[in-house]
């Protein structure tokens, strides 16, 4: 009987030699992880630490913001709900804005509150942003509708501020007063605001006033500007920035984006205007920072608009002079 041959495939040279390679590598790769190992060994218990540490600290971001948008959305009916009694409106503002607001809180258009809802939360260590949108119905004899009670089993705590651990519920309804047929709003305005909620002691607190925007912005776009630096009160700096400012602003509230975006030192940094909806009627408290080189912009300014009426804003902004002009680098929202 003949004996068959076996036929032997040979590898080619550039393959087998890629093989090789290939082999080498991952049998270095084990060696290497495995000297790594004995120099600096795993500790399984730190490991196990740090997991639960982020895991807890994901939990209460989550929490926070979940609190913290019903917290802004009751501040927000306490803020642009009015009956024209500015004592009673500042009573109930204590309870989530802090006294550097209050010293300046003050309405003169008679408004009531329909809904506000949060639409965007961030968060940001100990500050959380709070995107919501807000309906009022306006330019009528106060009829009391929607008014948040602090103390209630309905609100938050009272206190200068609200302990984040305790739920919130929608607020309460208070009564409203013998009505007519001619008791009727006669018109309605709906736009989106921007709150900063602060968490200080385990508290929530609102520290500056909120911020008219022209739509809600995505959380990886929002910044947060903390002023630091030598305080500016005189000179030729503070006068010019202070100049700069009011023009951003000016611009910001009745200006378009294209406009809005010569300011910024990068067209990709602008931000969209509220294209005239809110006409922009001045400074009411300026403060000018330094530091290596930029200027830091803490500004209160009103507004004024055909159903609303005046509302105070805060905005923090960020300046670097630019071919012998001051552009802005950075807004806080």
């Amino acid at each position: 009987m003949k004996e068959e041959k076996v036929v032997k495939i040979k590898i080619g040279g550039f393959k087998k030699t890629l093989l090789q390679v290939v082999l080498w590598i991952f049998l270095g790769i084990l060696v290497l992880r495995g000297v790594l190992l004995t120099i600096h060994p795993v500790n399984t218990a730190e490991l196990k630490n740090y997991v639960d540490a982020e895991l807890k600290k994901q939990a209460e971001q989550q929490k926070n913001s979940m609190s913290a948008s019903t917290f802004a959305e009751n501040a927000l009916r306490v803020f642009f709900e009015y009956n024209g009694n500015n004592d009673e409106y500042k009573g109930r503002m204590q309870d989530y804005f802090s006294k550097s607001v209050l010293v300046s809180a003050s309405r003169e258009t008679i408004t009531r509150v329909n809904d506000v809802r949060s639409v965007n939360e961030n968060v940001k260590d100990n500050l959380i942003i709070v995107d919501c949108k807000v309906i009022t119905e306006n330019n009528h004899p106060y009829r009391p509708m929607v008014v948040v009670s602090p103390g209630t089993s309905q609100s938050p705590s009272p206190s200068s501020s609200v302990d984040k651990n305790k739920k919130s519920s929608s607020p309460s309804v208070s009564p409203s007063p013998k009505q007519d047929s001619t008791d009727q709003m006669n018109e309605q305005n709906e736009f989106y605001i921007r709150v900063y909620v602060s968490v200080k002691d385990g508290k929530y607190l609102i520290e500056n006033y909120p911020t008219f925007i022209n739509d809600p912005i995505k959380s990886s776009e929002s910044t947060i500007i903390e002023s630091e630096g030598d305080k500016i009160e005189s000179g030729n700096e503070f006068s010019e920035i202070q100049e700069s400012t009011n023009s951003f602003l000016k611009t910001y509230c009745e200006g378009s984006k294209a406009d809005l975006s010569f300011f910024f030192t990068s067209s990709e940094q602008g931000i969209n205007s509220l294209a005239g909806r809110y006409i922009f009627k001045g400074i009411e408290k300026f403060e000018l920072m330094k530091n290596n080189g930029k200027y830091y912009v803490t500004v209160t300014y009103k507004t004024d608009n055909s159903s609303l009426g005046f509302v105070m804003q805060s905005m923090k902004i960020i300046f670097i002079k630019k071919d012998g002009k001051y552009m802005v680098e950075k807004v806080d929202f």
